[in-house]
């Protein structure tokens, strides 16, 4: 990769490969970002980013990557679908260790409440919850989780 600025613009020479891979990037990051706009992704502030930047494979011969549409570049179906599967991989992760986190700071929060002194930090304490709830989950998935609903 090379990156050259002349004015107000920043020029990049990129592999194919290092194209490819930069594009990914901006999938999955727009992938992110459309959570904020559930609603109307169509006013997602990335879209014309994308956009430019998926429409540089007009450049190159990429028929297993993109597939071309007017004024659009998508990637192929199997393409996205292997993307899919790296951000379903994540949702995973970040399920687990969210619900970890969320557990622990409120079961520390609740033994503050409760008058119990921690000899350590707080911070060392949430940390350390989050570790057996990480063990937990890893060992019994939402087996032993039980939900109370107060009415």
């Amino acid at each position: 990769m090379k990156a050259e600025k002349e004015q107000d613009q920043l020029k990049l020479t990129l592999s194919e490969e290092e194209y490819l891979k930069l594009t990914e990037l901006v999938f999955l990051g727009k992938w992110v970002t459309n959570s904020s706009y559930e609603n109307e992704p169509e006013r997602n502030p990335y879209n014309e980013l994308e956009q430019t930047i998926f429409n540089v494979s007009r450049h190159f011969d990429l028929p297993k990557h993109f597939e071309h549409y007017e004024t659009h570049s998508f990637f192929t179906q199997r393409l996205e679908d292997r993307m899919m599967n790296l951000v379903d991989t994540y949702d995973q992760e970040a399920f687990w260790m969210k619900l970890a986190s969320l557990l622990a700071q409120r079961d520390v929060h609740r033994a503050m409440e409760s008058g119990h002194r921690f000899s350590s930090d707080v911070i060392e304490q949430v940390v350390q919850r989050e570790l057996e709830y990480e063990q937990e989950f890893e060992e019994n998935g939402l087996r032993n989780v039980e939900v109370k609903i107060k009415k």
